[in-house]
């Protein structure tokens, strides 16, 4: 399996060439603006339907600055037990949630394989909106050095996967993220791991995405820049369009830097809409 990253030319994409290395961007600055998003069903397990019967308290007004806190609820006695601790572990839910989206960090791909459908190398819709028009250049790894690289420049504090599209983004449960311990407290399901919470709202986006073929990896590690070695790159494909001076600039880089990867172009076939990867001569 390849790995490709579609690059404009500018200095930050030319740095982490020269340096081999990849950045993590915050997950809720994506391009998707329904990136990060899930749905959440609220129903308890028997579990924590016991527990709200046996330890929530609506109909206490001592305990209601407690409930609205933690529901947004202002009269808590006028909902059941079970109804009340829905609604808390919804809102807490929604927030872990957040809070997770929020310190997570990404690094996206496309792949191709023997299973893909089509090569999104050739795809004119990934050279127009990520290497600037034919002006930028894709890099090309390869899938388990690059693999193997992250998760140890991360600690393994990453997960990779790939994106699946569907019309409607994925489903979290409360009671697989919540459980009750000895002493009947509300806890975090320690079987559901916050990288297995962000994966799940992050693991699905819209069809309207599915030519990009994403896989994506989730770092919880506070690094930005991530190393890879060189020879997890094995190939630079140049658009037709970019400028002389820079096409210059790129190929002293990999020569220094890559001398191992081939160098191709990308460029626009005769009367038609289609893309073809050359050798550059």
């Amino acid at each position: 399996m390849y790995f490709y990253k579609f690059r404009s030319f500018d200095t930050n994409a030319l740095t982490a060439l020269s340096n081999n290395e990849l950045w993590f961007g915050k997950l809720e600055s994506q391009n998707d603006p329904f990136e990060g998003r899930c749905r959440i069903d609220r129903s308890l397990s028997e579990e924590l339907k016991s527990f709200a019967i046996q330890r929530i308290t609506p109909k206490d007004p001592k305990s209601y600055n407690v409930y609205f806190q933690l529901t947004g609820v202002h009269y808590p006695d006028k909902l059941s037990n079970i109804e009340l601790l829905e609604r808390g572990c919804f809102q807490m839910a929604s927030e872990m949630i957040g809070n997770l989206n929020s310190i997570s960090r990404i690094c996206s791909f496309s792949y191709y394989d023997s299973s893909s459908k089509n090569n999104v190398l050739i795809d004119n819709r990934m050279w127009g909106h990520y290497a600037n028009g034919l002006r930028g250049f894709c890099l090309v790894f390869d899938q388990k050095v690059l693999q193997e690289a992250i998760f140890e420049s991360t600690e393994k504090k990453a997960v990779g996967f790939k994106v699946r599209y569907q019309n409607e983004p994925d489903e979290l449960r409360v009671s697989d993220i919540f459980s009750v311990n000895d002493r009947l407290e509300l806890i975090q399901n320690k079987t559901l791991s916050g990288y297995q919470i962000v994966a799940t709202a992050a693991s699905t986006k819209s069809e309207h995405w599915k030519h990009e073929q994403e896989v994506r990896f989730i770092s919880f590690s506070d690094k930005a820049l991530i190393k890879y070695p060189h020879h997890a790159l094995i190939k630079i494909v140049i658009g037709d369009k970019m400028p002389n001076a820079q096409v210059n600039l790129l190929k002293d880089i990999m020569q220094s830097k890559y001398p191992h990867a081939s160098i191709e172009k990308m460029m626009m076939r005769q009367n038609s809409y289609e893309l073809k990867q050359v050798a550059w001569n």
